[in-house]
């Protein structure tokens, strides 16, 4: 469950954010059925090493440069599965405004899979306090490190419902925000979950619509799922 009891006009995380961390990652509805047959979200090193196809929403040269990188404790960045703490990603505005090359996806054909950052605690991750491409950039290991992220940017007004995140991330020069000209590579920072994150792990599947619904539920009919699914229109485009 989606915890929404924030107060209106808080620019911080309330404590219990600390306790059970949001973790929202995007993909294609089209990808559930290969998600619910693996029972499991695959990073996509692990989608190559298997020959498995997948509906590709992501920028081809981004993921290029992530599949380049090489992290200090020598895994690749594509070795992980990459999740947001935030909806209203800026891959998603992307989307919307067809700037992705050779994507053919609308927002109604996207899904958030939600999760929480405490709930993964037993398996392998790191999370950064940026975009994970982006200099300067830190990788942490423990949650205990999580107050580390700059959480003002991520919920200072004007906010969306349900969750009351912050609706704006674009860099903006303002002499009394200077927050505001490094927010979007800071609102971009990542939960990033080693090689799966097991199916079982995901609590809410939200879309855009009530025919993006009809569309995941009969998807997890096939797969005798009861996955809780919610239409939160605000956290689109």
């Amino acid at each position: 469950m989606l915890n929404t009891c924030y107060l209106d006009k808080l620019v911080n995380a309330p404590d219990w954010f600390y306790t059970k961390t949001p973790l929202f990652h995007i993909t294609a509805i089209n990808n559930l059925t290969s998600i619910l047959n693996a029972r499991a979200i695959y990073a996509k090193n692990k989608l190559a090493k298997l020959d498995m196809k997948y509906t590709n929403i992501a920028h081809e040269e981004i993921q290029e440069n992530r599949n380049a990188t090489t992290l200090r404790n020598g895994d690749n960045l594509h070795d992980y599965v990459p999740f947001a703490f935030a909806p209203l990603s800026p891959m998603l505005y992307a989307l919307h405004n067809n700037k992705i090359k050779n994507c053919t996806s609308t927002q109604d054909d996207i899904a958030y899979l939600v999760t929480n950052a405490q709930a993964l605690s037993a398996i392998k991750f790191l999370y950064t306090d940026a975009h994970p491409l982006s200099k300067p950039v830190k990788f942490y290991e423990k949650l205990g490190d999580i107050r580390a992220i700059d959480w003002e940017i991520f919920f200072e007004p004007p906010l969306i419902n349900p969750g009351k995140y912050s609706r704006f991330w674009l860099n903006r020069t303002n002499t009394e925000k200077p927050k505001w000209m490094d927010r979007k590579r800071k609102r971009m920072a990542e939960f990033l979950v080693y090689d799966k994150l097991p199916w079982h792990l995901i609590d809410t599947i939200v879309v855009k619509s009530e025919a993006a619904k009809t569309r995941v539920e009969a998807i997890l009919r096939q797969f005798k799922e009861n996955k809780k699914i919610e239409i939160f229109q605000e956290w689109y485009y």
